[in-house]
């Protein structure tokens, strides 16, 4: 099921240079949520940005959801600018969570960058315990080229 819903920001931590993680209290959503998908979040009241930006689930915690980003325009901004208590307009979950497909015993996930943003929440996931996972690359390196690592 897909919820619009005003919530409220419970967490708030700067992981990296210029990269947050923001905590967000909504049962609904965090119950709904699979690994894979993601919210789309709209920024501020006013009409600037005016649309939404989406943003993977990294992590689902009781009733709280996970964002993790890097602040690279006008809306990231804004949005880790956010304080403990702020409220934020959410839409979600939305998207199509992971798929598992053949038999194996192991499975082995790569990536780079904030490309790892929705594997903690895939890794922490009850399917896991089926398989084993290993993460590459599930260190956060400021940049997303090799110029600027």
């Amino acid at each position: 099921m897909i919820f619009q819903r005003l919530v409220t920001v419970v967490g708030r931590e700067e992981v990296a240079e210029g990269i947050f993680a923001l905590s967000l209290e909504s049962a609904e959503v965090a119950n709904s949520a699979r690994p894979g998908q993601f919210i789309n979040v709209r920024f501020s009241e006013t009409a600037l940005p005016l649309l939404r930006r989406p943003f993977s689930i990294s992590r689902v915690d009781g009733s709280s959801i996970e964002l993790l980003f890097n602040v690279i325009g006008q809306g990231t901004r804004l949005l880790a600018s956010k304080r403990i208590g702020d409220r934020v307009d959410v839409l979600g979950p939305l998207g199509i969570p992971f798929g598992h497909q053949g038999g194996f015993d192991t499975a082995v996930i790569v990536a780079g960058g904030l490309g790892i943003a929705p594997f903690p929440f895939h890794y922490e996931s009850s399917f896991l315990q089926w398989f084993l996972i290993e993460l590459y690359d599930l260190i956060i390196e400021h940049g997303h080229s090799r110029d600027s690592i």
